[in-house]
């Protein structure tokens, strides 16, 4: 052991500290905008598309979009915050991980300055 391994492995905690930060932080602005839009969704399906409302050529293609509005707007920003908070625990686990190892490292050089 050394110290220079001691010393990357606090390199890399506090990187994965920083990493958990930025997405904590990431996860409660996402859960506030999440829910300003649901609040405000009504403004992204109005007014009405659809062939009825609109004349040429792909007028009839209208017809399928507030389905898919609807799916990306409920589907997508689920799928963002599962992805997120997935994220979150992975790296909550790499941390701990990091600290067990440092933990280690520190005994083993407690028992060699013995």
């Amino acid at each position: 052991m050394s110290c220079s391994s001691l010393s990357s492995l606090y390199s890399r905690l506090g990187k994965k500290q920083a990493e958990l930060a930025r997405l904590m932080s990431c996860q409660k602005k996402h859960g506030s905008c999440h829910q300003h839009f649901y609040q405000m969704e009504y403004i992204c399906m109005e007014p009405p598309i659809s062939s009825l409302a609109w004349q040429g050529n792909l007028a009839g293609q209208f017809d399928h979009i507030p389905e898919d509005k609807k799916a990306v707007y409920s589907v997508q920003p689920s799928l963002a915050y599962k992805l997120t908070a997935m994220n979150i625990v992975r790296t909550k686990r790499e941390i701990v991980s990091l600290q067990h190892a440092i933990a280690h490292h520190k005994a083993q050089f407690a028992r060699l300055t013995d």
